[in-house]
Protein backbone atom coordinates (compact mmCIF):
# COMPACT_ATOMS: atom_id res chain seq x y z
CA UNK A 1 0.00 0.00 0.00
CA UNK A 2 1.30 3.66 -0.89
CA UNK A 3 3.05 5.55 2.07
CA UNK A 4 0.57 8.51 1.23
CA UNK A 5 -2.46 6.62 1.27
CA UNK A 6 -5.56 7.14 3.93
CA UNK A 7 -4.81 5.42 7.12
CA UNK A 8 -6.65 2.30 7.42
CA UNK A 9 -10.50 0.75 8.95
CA UNK A 10 -8.36 0.44 12.00
CA UNK A 11 -7.54 4.00 12.74
CA UNK A 12 -10.46 5.93 14.89
CA UNK A 13 -13.37 7.02 12.91
CA UNK A 14 -12.73 11.35 13.10
CA UNK A 15 -9.11 10.57 12.53
CA UNK A 16 -9.83 8.43 9.18
CA UNK A 17 -12.10 11.65 8.49
CA UNK A 18 -9.60 14.11 9.24
CA UNK A 19 -6.88 12.27 7.07
CA UNK A 20 -9.59 12.54 4.52
CA UNK A 21 -10.27 15.50 4.16
CA UNK A 22 -6.09 16.31 4.13
CA UNK A 23 -6.04 14.19 1.12
CA UNK A 24 -8.58 16.41 -0.09
CA UNK A 25 -6.86 19.21 0.48
CA UNK A 26 -3.83 18.25 -0.75
CA UNK A 27 -5.42 17.43 -4.09
CA UNK A 28 -4.52 13.43 -3.71
CA UNK A 29 -7.83 13.11 -5.29
CA UNK A 30 -8.12 14.56 -8.39
CA UNK A 31 -11.32 13.88 -10.10
CA UNK A 32 -14.25 16.36 -9.29
CA UNK A 33 -16.84 13.93 -8.82
CA UNK A 34 -14.89 11.47 -6.39
CA UNK A 35 -14.18 14.67 -4.22
CA UNK A 36 -17.39 15.15 -3.95
CA UNK A 37 -18.73 12.20 -3.24
CA UNK A 38 -15.67 11.81 -0.88
CA UNK A 39 -16.73 15.05 0.98
CA UNK A 40 -20.27 14.21 1.09
CA UNK A 41 -19.20 10.56 2.92
CA UNK A 42 -16.88 12.40 5.03
CA UNK A 43 -19.73 15.00 6.03
CA UNK A 44 -22.35 12.09 7.14
CA UNK A 45 -19.91 9.88 8.78
CA UNK A 46 -18.71 12.83 10.91
CA UNK A 47 -22.25 13.36 11.90
CA UNK A 48 -22.54 10.31 12.87
CA UNK A 49 -19.56 9.60 14.70
CA UNK A 50 -21.14 13.54 16.65
CA UNK A 51 -17.98 14.89 15.90
CA UNK A 52 -19.60 18.52 14.73
CA UNK A 53 -15.98 20.68 14.38
CA UNK A 54 -15.05 17.70 11.41
CA UNK A 55 -18.53 17.89 10.05
CA UNK A 56 -18.06 21.82 9.88
CA UNK A 57 -14.82 21.10 8.00
CA UNK A 58 -16.29 18.84 5.29
CA UNK A 59 -19.43 20.87 4.75
CA UNK A 60 -17.12 23.97 4.46
CA UNK A 61 -14.87 21.92 1.93
CA UNK A 62 -18.28 20.56 0.11
CA UNK A 63 -19.00 24.50 -0.73
CA UNK A 64 -16.05 25.44 -1.95
CA UNK A 65 -15.55 22.84 -4.09
CA UNK A 66 -19.41 22.87 -5.90
CA UNK A 67 -19.67 26.36 -5.72
CA UNK A 68 -16.36 27.91 -5.99
CA UNK A 69 -14.74 25.58 -8.45
CA UNK A 70 -17.38 24.19 -10.11
CA UNK A 71 -19.48 27.03 -10.22
CA UNK A 72 -22.64 24.90 -8.80
CA UNK A 73 -24.31 27.54 -6.77
CA UNK A 74 -27.58 26.35 -5.57
CA UNK A 75 -25.56 22.85 -4.45
CA UNK A 76 -22.63 25.39 -2.87
CA UNK A 77 -25.40 27.97 -1.34
CA UNK A 78 -26.64 24.63 0.16
CA UNK A 79 -23.76 23.08 1.66
CA UNK A 80 -23.09 26.72 3.35
CA UNK A 81 -26.29 26.70 4.87
CA UNK A 82 -25.63 23.40 6.86
CA UNK A 83 -22.20 24.36 7.32
CA UNK A 84 -23.52 27.60 9.27
CA UNK A 85 -25.70 24.98 11.02
CA UNK A 86 -23.03 23.27 12.27
CA UNK A 87 -21.03 26.69 13.39
CA UNK A 88 -23.35 27.66 15.71
CA UNK A 89 -23.11 24.53 17.70
CA UNK A 90 -19.14 25.09 17.91
CA UNK A 91 -17.08 28.04 20.07
CA UNK A 92 -15.18 29.94 17.35
CA UNK A 93 -12.40 28.39 16.09
CA UNK A 94 -10.12 27.50 12.93
CA UNK A 95 -13.22 25.71 11.21
CA UNK A 96 -14.92 29.00 11.20
CA UNK A 97 -12.59 30.95 10.00
CA UNK A 98 -12.64 28.41 6.76
CA UNK A 99 -16.27 29.11 6.67
CA UNK A 100 -16.35 32.92 6.91
CA UNK A 101 -13.47 32.57 4.18
CA UNK A 102 -15.82 30.31 1.61
CA UNK A 103 -18.66 32.37 2.17
CA UNK A 104 -16.77 35.42 1.34
CA UNK A 105 -14.75 33.52 -1.58
CA UNK A 106 -18.62 32.09 -2.70
CA UNK A 107 -20.45 35.13 -2.52
CA UNK A 108 -17.67 37.45 -4.37
CA UNK A 109 -17.54 34.44 -7.30
CA UNK A 110 -21.48 35.03 -7.80
CA UNK A 111 -21.16 38.34 -8.14
CA UNK A 112 -22.64 39.75 -5.18
CA UNK A 113 -20.06 41.80 -3.59
CA UNK A 114 -22.36 43.70 -1.02
CA UNK A 115 -23.27 40.16 0.41
CA UNK A 116 -19.95 39.07 0.25
CA UNK A 117 -18.26 42.03 2.46
CA UNK A 118 -19.54 41.25 5.81
CA UNK A 119 -18.39 37.78 5.61
CA UNK A 120 -15.14 38.71 4.08
CA UNK A 121 -14.53 41.34 7.45
CA UNK A 122 -15.71 38.78 9.78
CA UNK A 123 -13.20 35.69 8.19
CA UNK A 124 -10.42 39.03 9.04
CA UNK A 125 -11.23 39.17 12.12
CA UNK A 126 -11.44 35.77 13.49
CA UNK A 127 -8.31 34.60 11.57
CA UNK A 128 -6.67 37.80 13.71
CA UNK A 129 -7.87 37.13 17.05
CA UNK A 130 -7.70 33.48 16.40
CA UNK A 131 -4.46 32.96 14.17
CA UNK A 132 -2.88 36.16 15.04
CA UNK A 133 -2.44 39.15 12.50
CA UNK A 134 0.96 37.63 10.76
CA UNK A 135 -1.30 34.11 9.99
CA UNK A 136 -1.44 32.68 7.05
CA UNK A 137 -5.35 32.45 7.84
CA UNK A 138 -5.02 36.35 8.03
CA UNK A 139 -3.31 36.85 4.80
CA UNK A 140 -5.75 34.04 3.04
CA UNK A 141 -8.76 36.80 4.82
CA UNK A 142 -7.20 39.60 3.45
CA UNK A 143 -6.98 38.46 -0.15
CA UNK A 144 -10.80 37.94 0.42
CA UNK A 145 -11.34 41.27 1.50
CA UNK A 146 -9.81 42.15 -1.63
CA UNK A 147 -11.83 40.47 -3.69
CA UNK A 148 -13.42 43.98 -4.70
CA UNK A 149 -10.55 45.91 -3.49
CA UNK A 150 -7.30 47.05 -3.91
CA UNK A 151 -5.07 46.27 -0.86
CA UNK A 152 -1.91 48.84 -0.60
CA UNK A 153 0.87 47.92 1.51
CA UNK A 154 3.17 50.49 3.57
CA UNK A 155 6.47 48.67 4.13
CA UNK A 156 7.33 51.37 6.97
CA UNK A 157 4.12 50.56 9.14
CA UNK A 158 3.00 47.59 7.96
CA UNK A 159 -0.31 48.74 7.48
CA UNK A 160 -2.89 47.79 4.51
CA UNK A 161 -5.31 50.81 3.08
CA UNK A 162 -8.09 49.75 1.49
CA UNK A 163 -9.18 51.39 -1.83
CA UNK A 164 -12.64 50.49 -3.49
CA UNK A 165 -13.41 50.12 -6.73
CA UNK A 166 -16.70 48.07 -6.72
CA UNK A 167 -15.89 45.10 -9.02
CA UNK A 168 -14.58 42.01 -8.12
CA UNK A 169 -10.00 42.19 -8.59
CA UNK A 170 -8.02 39.35 -9.99
CA UNK A 171 -5.05 40.29 -12.40
CA UNK A 172 -2.95 43.04 -11.48
CA UNK A 173 0.16 45.36 -13.56
CA UNK A 174 1.70 48.67 -13.88
CA UNK A 175 3.10 50.26 -16.59
CA UNK A 176 5.98 53.21 -16.70
CA UNK A 177 4.08 55.91 -16.74
CA UNK A 178 3.06 54.89 -12.90
CA UNK A 179 -0.48 53.79 -13.38
CA UNK A 180 -2.15 50.32 -11.80
CA UNK A 181 -4.53 48.19 -14.22
CA UNK A 182 -6.98 45.98 -12.76
CA UNK A 183 -8.55 43.47 -14.20
CA UNK A 184 -12.28 42.35 -12.93
CA UNK A 185 -12.57 38.83 -13.06
CA UNK A 186 -16.68 38.00 -13.38
CA UNK A 187 -17.38 42.08 -13.29
CA UNK A 188 -16.72 42.45 -16.58
CA UNK A 189 -15.04 45.56 -15.59
CA UNK A 190 -11.18 47.34 -15.92
CA UNK A 191 -9.91 49.87 -13.83
CA UNK A 192 -6.31 51.98 -14.31
CA UNK A 193 -5.36 53.98 -11.08
CA UNK A 194 -2.90 56.28 -10.75
CA UNK A 195 -0.14 54.90 -8.17
CA UNK A 196 0.87 58.24 -6.94
CA UNK A 197 -2.71 59.19 -5.29
CA UNK A 198 -4.31 55.87 -5.42
CA UNK A 199 -7.44 58.00 -7.57
CA UNK A 200 -8.77 55.80 -9.96
CA UNK A 201 -8.55 57.68 -12.99
CA UNK A 202 -11.37 55.20 -15.29
CA UNK A 203 -13.38 52.65 -15.33
CA UNK A 204 -14.40 50.25 -18.80
CA UNK A 205 -16.65 47.48 -19.75
CA UNK A 206 -14.39 44.67 -20.92
CA UNK A 207 -14.96 41.04 -21.57
CA UNK A 208 -16.07 38.91 -18.91
CA UNK A 209 -14.30 36.10 -16.71
CA UNK A 210 -11.13 38.56 -17.39
CA UNK A 211 -7.52 37.16 -15.20
CA UNK A 212 -4.21 38.07 -16.65
CA UNK A 213 -3.14 41.46 -17.56
CA UNK A 214 -0.28 43.03 -19.40
CA UNK A 215 0.89 46.38 -20.12
CA UNK A 216 3.56 46.56 -23.49
CA UNK A 217 5.68 49.31 -23.95
CA UNK A 218 3.54 51.24 -26.73
CA UNK A 219 0.95 51.40 -23.72
CA UNK A 220 -1.74 49.05 -24.80
CA UNK A 221 -2.92 46.54 -22.24
CA UNK A 222 -3.34 43.18 -22.68
CA UNK A 223 -5.95 40.39 -20.82
CA UNK A 224 -6.17 36.83 -20.82
CA UNK A 225 -10.09 35.51 -20.49
CA UNK A 226 -10.77 32.35 -19.11
CA UNK A 227 -14.81 32.09 -20.15
CA UNK A 228 -14.90 32.91 -23.32
CA UNK A 229 -11.30 31.32 -24.27
CA UNK A 230 -9.92 35.02 -25.23
CA UNK A 231 -6.86 37.55 -25.23
CA UNK A 232 -7.77 40.83 -26.31
CA UNK A 233 -5.61 43.92 -26.94
CA UNK A 234 -7.02 47.52 -25.72
CA UNK A 235 -5.42 50.25 -27.27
Amino acid sequence: MPTDSPATSSTPLPLRLRDLLNHLEAGLLEREHAVRLALLAATRLALQAGDDELALAAATSHAAVAGIELSHYDEGAGWLQIADGLAARLPAGREHVALTRTACNFLNDRGELDAARPHCERSLQLAESLEGPDSLATTGALLGLANNNILRLDPVTSQFSIIPLNHQTYGINVDRAGHLYVNGWTSARISRLNLATAAIEWNIAAPTEGRGIVVTEDGDFWTANSGPGQVNRFS
